[in-house]
């Protein structure tokens, strides 16, 4: 084996012409898929980062009619932590945010979570410093607030000091102790900085009241139990819950999947495992790059293998030592290939990190001992793949026909069917990766270009929250957030400014609701349509450029002492009241009126304004005043004066919440822009990626075109002057094979056309935001591109070829 090693090495320094391009197209394909397997192994293979991390589970339950998850009701929770030798602890949490205030210390909003106290022995964590919770003390009723503080936080704000072991400190309000900080690098469930004891959840509220608590849910599984042996013992569960409340329950399944899942959609694991695929396929086409350069070198090489055979050297041997050049080259291209895998890494970690705020804390994408591993693997396979085909077919070859040199002409030209035949296949797969490229950027961009139908500019945003032992009654609530949208509103730096509980294409503050509509009758919750409920201040339509379609909008009247008014969208008009109009109609709010049965009277129609995300169609909606639905947690949105600068406003911004709540900070502060960007920023990666895979295919099937071309116009020297000798002028052989190329190519695009049908169909099933179809247009200009590309590959051998002295020529051998 290490004498073929060095016979390989050699043989490859020796033939820089074959040896240039194929590192060239494996170091492209193995770096491209190499960067690909990281993002999948971080996104979807991995664990958690702690011991076991893969036997930590999320609970939850599924909703069949809707096919969305939804969390337990505490109620729930009691009954599935009975389960014994399937869960070691179900543990719950609810996670938000968390104001901490100091003495003398500006007040910060943090991520926080209220968490059960056994959730560090579940995880399998000790603190840094100081204690844990204790189960039964600090998370019982009344008890004593406590908290764990982040590494992070207790450097940035505490300067790492010990002594704030055992200090009080306000979270939310509270007296609150710190009793522990956790180690560096812990962060869970995604990247909090605060941890509370949650207390039970159950006592909170009764089963099918609107004070009822719902928490997400987590467990470590118990030794040798599977995901389907945990979900077929909740099952029985479950079904008794379904038949004791069929009206809240009526469809829930229980559904138990790997932790790191529930912070990524179906939508979303669905795409980057199609990229993982779509990748292999861009490293195909450089197998069959390097395969057909590696066919005209066994050409040139007959003579050789076949003294090697006559020497008596076995067929086996021929084609191991072929093969250990394949695999020599291909560990040259794996080298090579490092570059391009930190740089595809790099530019998925800026696209993660620019989508609001860092990924969770366990997506952590790097090159590191495994992925190095899966490099080397795929290295020799794609060496393998690459020369099998031309060791098979060199170690084939007739020994004394070749000693004789009588077959070359017939030898060359079956090796030359063979290399077109690979480089066909790399137009087709080629064509089909740029026709799926296509089809993306089409749909994505025709989300970003055409979804929005308000103007986000010059727009700040960001969030306020309020304690409910701060601000105990509602009335106490919206004095708040009325008198401090006036106040920005009465400063000569602000034209305009609004609140509202969420953002257009935001998913924080987004509440989703059951409505029933006065007149109809439903069986169940879940028959009832469903809307995103949004709870605005008067002039926030205004504010963000929007004109009431029909009826009237909300004014300053519409008071809790007035008759309840709602608006709602264009879409949700239209399905639910059809011709019939849906002004004076009635409808209820179940997340916001489920006790009080309050029945709000449609006064207008607005256009439609996208969801939580840019991805999903126009979402039916409804909007309620906040002065008849007053809230504790709002966004307020200003513009401020042509003059400002948008972000310089923020220190303004934080210092009018402060002097009217010296506890109060602002957060999540964005422009309006920044928030619609950030929305984006998955449709560009991903649009990105495939564009990559696309051009990459592409790229490296040029190459190989052009050294097919290179390899038969070498091989047809002698025909091509015997032709001048008769007559033929440069112009005809220029014609002839460029004209054999470019119908070689048309073929392939004939077969990748046909290819990409089923790739587009197949993409609108898994990546995220495809749509099934292509354009005439995306076709054509992938053909068009290919034509253009190709033909310029074929002209210049072609145009070397026309140049042949046919005198030398003809003693060409």
């Amino acid at each position: 084996m290490l004498q073929h090693l060095k016979v390989s090495f050699r043989a490859l320094r020796k033939d820089p012409s074959t040896s240039i391009p194929a590192v060239f197209a494996l170091a492209l394909g193995i770096g491209l898929t190499t960067a690909q397997f990281a993002v999948t192994d971080s996104m979807l293979l991995r664990g958690l980062p702690f011991p076991d991390g893969e036997e930590i589970v999320f609970v939850e339950h599924f909703a069949l009619a809707d096919n969305d998850d939804r969390p337990f009701s505490a109620h729930d929770l009691e009954l599935y932590a009975g389960l014994s030798g399937v869960f070691e602890t179900l543990c719950a949490y609810n996670h938000g945010t968390v104001n901490i205030s100091d003495p003398d210390e500006r007040p910060l909003r943090l991520s926080g979570v209220s968490i059960c106290a056994e959730f560090l022995e579940v995880l399998g964590v000790s603190p840094l410093h100081g204690r844990t919770f204790i189960p039964g003390v600090d998370d019982a009723s009344g008890a004593e607030r406590v908290a764990l503080l982040s590494y992070s936080l207790w450097q940035a704000r505490y300067g790492g000091d010990l002594a704030v072991l055992g200090r009080q400190v306000r979270t939310n309000g509270e007296l609150t102790t710190v009793v522990g900080i956790l180690p560096e690098s812990f962060s869970f469930p995604d990247r909090q900085e605060i941890w509370r004891p949650l207390r039970d959840p159950a006592a909170e509220g009764a089963r099918g009241t609107r004070s009822e608590v719902y928490v997400d849910a987590f467990a470590r599984l118990a030794d040798g139990v599977s995901l389907d042996r945990a979900i077929a013992a909740m099952s029985p569960i479950t079904e008794r819950i379904v038949e004791q409340n069929p009206d809240s329950h009526y469809g829930l399944t229980p559904n138990v999947e790997p932790f790191t899942h529930e912070y990524l959609s179906a939508e979303a694991r669905g795409t980057v495992a199609t990229m993982l695929v779509t990748v292999f396929l861009v490293l195909i086409v450089a197998c069959f790059n390097v395969a057909s350069l590696l066919l005209a070198r066994a050409s040139r090489r007959s003579r050789e293998i076949a003294i090697r055979t006559a020497m008596g050297a076995s067929r086996r041997r021929a084609i191991g030592l072929l093969l250990t050049e394949s695999i020599a080259l291909s560990a040259v291209g794996a080298v090579c290939s490092i570059p391009v895998a930190l740089w595809g890494i790099d530019y998925f970690d800026r696209g993660l990190h620019d989508m609001g705020g860092p990924p969770p804390f366990w997506l952590n994408v790097q090159l590191d001992a495994r992925t190095l591993l899966f490099c080397a693997g795929v290295s020799i396979l794609a060496g393998l793949i690459a020369g099998l085909l031309p060791a098979l077919r060199a170690s084939r070859a007739n020994v004394s026909e070749v000693l004789q040199d009588s077959a070359r002409g017939a030898s060359s030209l079956r090796i030359g069917r063979l290399s077109r035949g690979l480089v066909l296949a790399e137009i087709a797969l080629s064509c089909a990766l740029l026709v799926a490229a296509g089809v993306l950027i089409q749909n994505l961009r025709s989300l970003d270009d055409n979804v929005l139908t308000f103007d986000p500019a010059d727009l700040l945003t960001f969030r306020v929250g309020l304690f409910e032992n701060s601000y105990p009654e509602a009335t106490d609530q919206l004095r708040f957030f009325e008198e401090l949208e006036a106040e920005f509103r009465a400063r000569a730096d602000v034209q305009d400014a609004a609140t509202a509980i969420s953002l257009p294409a935001d998913g924080r503050g987004y509440l989703g609701s059951k409505i029933a509509l006065e007149g109809n009758t439903y069986e169940r919750e879940s028959d009832r349509p469903g809307a995103q409920v949004t709870v605005i201040s008067p002039n926030y339509l205004d504010l963000l450029g929007i004109s009431i379609l029909e009826g009237r909008g909300f004014n300053r009247s519409d008071r809790e002492d007035h008759r309840p008014v709602a608006l709602i969208s264009e879409t949700f008009a239209r399905e639910q009241f059809g011709a019939e109009g849906p002004l004076g109609r009635r409808l209820q709010v179940d997340t916001l009126d489920d006790e009080e049965k309050v029945w709000r009277t449609v006064v207008g129609v607005v256009p439609d304004l996208v969801g939580e995300d840019l991805d999903q169609d126009f979402v039916d909606a409804v909007y309620v005043p906040m002065a008849q639905s007053p809230v504790t947690f709002s966004f307020v949105v200003v513009r401020p004066a042509a003059t400002a600068d948008l972000l310089a406003f923020t220190e303004t911004a934080r210092r009018i919440v402060e002097a009217k709540d010296a506890d109060t900070p602002i957060y999540w502060v964005r422009s309006l822009e920044q928030v619609v960007q950030e929305n984006r920023v998955v449709h560009q990666l991903i649009s990105g990626t495939f564009t990559i895979f696309g051009v990459a295919s592409l790229l490296l099937t040029v190459v190989g075109l052009y050294g097919v071309m290179a390899f038969s116009v070498s091989q047809r020297t002698q025909e091509i002057g015997v032709r001048m000798a008769f007559g033929a002028r440069s112009r005809d052989v220029l014609t002839l094979i460029t004209g054999q190329g470019l119908r070689q190519v048309a073929f392939g695009l004939t077969l990748g056309i046909l290819l990409a049908i089923p790739l587009t169909q197949a993409l609108s099933s898994f990546v995220y935001g495809a749509e099934a179809g292509a354009s005439v247009r995306i076709f054509a200009a992938v053909a068009g591109a290919f034509l253009l590309i190709a033909a310029i590959a074929c002209f210049l051998p072609a145009r070397r070829a026309a140049r042949v002295d046919p005198i030398q020529a003809l003693q060409h051998d």
